[in-house]
């Protein structure tokens, strides 16, 4: 391609794009996009930001539509790139019915012990619709919901 503009074809002269318009072009360009597509993160998209529970029973309904995982997140269950995190400490020791349904089929729900990301251990993975689980009075547990595709789905969490 010749570096004179006066050696190239007149047709080809007319798509020359001067310094400094070719930017505004891009900004017209991101400033048209639809933001429909882009969905809001869940405010307990992160272990440091996990809804609490306060007293059982307890039902919520949430979504990991926008949902992201952490750096050094554990997948002791299975993998999920989407999840959210709710924090429980019984008042008592015994057995307790956890329980999980979702419009996602491939739904998980892993339950954790420990007081931060990196120091989790298992307590136990939910792959039935409703399980029970031993928790200790006084210590604190976080249960991370999520899918394994990167489908959005909305869960209640009883």
């Amino acid at each position: 391609m010749p570096r004179d503009k006066a050696q190239m074809p007149a047709a080809a002269r007319r798509f020359l794009i001067r310094p400094g318009v070719f930017a505004i072009l891009v900004l017209v360009a991101l400033v048209m996009l639809p933001a429909s597509g882009v969905a809001a993160v869940p405010g307990n998209d992160d272990f440091a930001n996990a809804t609490t529970i306060g007293s059982l029973p307890f039902t919520g309904t949430a979504s990991v539509e926008g949902a992201t995982t952490q750096v050094n997140e554990p997948f002791i269950c299975t993998y999920m790139p989407q999840t959210i995190w709710y924090s429980y400490q019984p008042p008592t020791s015994g057995y307790y019915k956890v329980g999980l349904s979702s419009d996602v089929t491939d739904s998980f729900l892993q339950i954790c012990s420990g007081s931060s990301l990196d120091q989790l251990s298992n307590v136990g993975c939910l792959f039935a619709p409703e399980q029970f689980f031993y928790l200790q009075a006084g210590s604190t547990y976080y249960f991370q919901v999520g899918t394994q595709s990167v489908e959005a789905g909305s869960y209640s969490f009883q």
